[in-house]
């Protein structure tokens, strides 16, 4: 298997870990659909020392899930739920999930929340992490990297009703996580494949089984060029894959991931879905036909 080249400089890996650090989103928000209602995990107020995070649905009040140390904080969605995994390093690193009923209108959620110790690894710091719902609930990776550019991946689930399914452990996956959605009978791993120089990283998938195994080596699924702010969503056989890509960043696209590829194989062109800004969000919610509609600055 390819060993993972990550395009940040070992400084910037080694930073406080921030509330999105591998969503591409700005520091402070990160915004998923449950259904058709808007889940917004929000920092109202952190620096290096300390943190308060929400999550708030629609246009209702927040409600607070942490204050105090920073953590990595990574959002996953249901349909009518919302789960927030906050990985805290340090000398005793511990993982708190909280699984959040979307309310009805004019309630508040329903908060539950599971916590566990995890082993960190000598000389590996905190760097990324990915999350999505699943039919059993809600499924999280998170990874350390170390001064080598080595990465120990951790993988962990757990129920809405906020127990777990598998506490966390390390599983054999050392390439840069970028997104992750479940495809029916495990999951499809979206990868950061970086070049020999910036804006030269590939889009790439791998296939996992239901316990976080790796089914076969990674293959290419984009072009080289800058790519950033991957999210997924499931289709039939797989899933789309959405993306902003371009020289610059400024072009929003997707491809359809079903069939299992090739290393090393150049990929078909993407479908291109219109210019992105700098500065604009997009985030992705099933439409009336049950396909994938893409909201701009939701």
């Amino acid at each position: 298997m390819f060993r993972a080249f990550f395009a940040l400089t070992l400084a910037t890996m080694m930073l406080a870990p921030g509330l999105a650090a591998a969503d591409g989103a700005p520091p402070q928000s990160i915004l998923r659909f449950a259904g058709r209602e808007r889940v917004r995990l929000e920092a109202p107020s952190s620096n290096e020392h300390s943190q308060r995070l929400v999550v708030r649905f629609g246009s209702g009040p927040p409600t607070e899930i942490h204050r105090g140390p920073p953590v990595l904080a990574k959002l996953a969605v249901h349909d009518d739920a919302a789960a927030v995994a906050m990985v805290a390093p340090g000398a005793a690193p511990t993982i708190e999930i909280a699984v959040l009923s979307v309310p009805a209108e004019g309630a508040a959620p329903r908060v539950v929340k599971a916590t566990a110790p995890w082993k960190g690894t000598a000389d590996h710091a905190l760097f990324a992490g990915v999350g999505t719902g699943d039919a059993e609930g809600f499924t999280f990776l998170w990874q350390e990297v170390g001064t080598d550019r080595s990465a120990v991946t951790h993988f962990a689930r757990v129920r809405t009703d906020g127990t777990w399914l598998e506490r966390p452990r390390v599983v054999e996956i050392p390439w840069s996580l970028a997104a992750i959605a479940p495809n029916g009978h495990g999951y499809h791993l979206a990868l950061f494949f970086d070049g020999s120089q910036p804006g030269q990283t590939r889009l790439s998938f791998v296939t996992l089984a239901r316990d976080g195994r790796p089914e076969q080596h990674p293959w290419w699924v984009s072009r080289p060029e800058r790519v950033e702010d991957v999210q997924l969503f499931p289709i039939a056989g797989g899933v789309t894959a959405f993306y902003r890509g371009g020289t610059d960043g400024l072009a929003l696209r997707s491809v359809d991931v079903t069939a299992v590829g090739t290393w090393g194989t150049e990929p078909a062109a993407p479908t291109s879905r219109g210019a992105i800004a700098e500065d604009e969000r997009y985030a992705l919610r099933k439409n009336g036909d049950g396909k994938a509609e893409v909201v701009r600055n939701p």
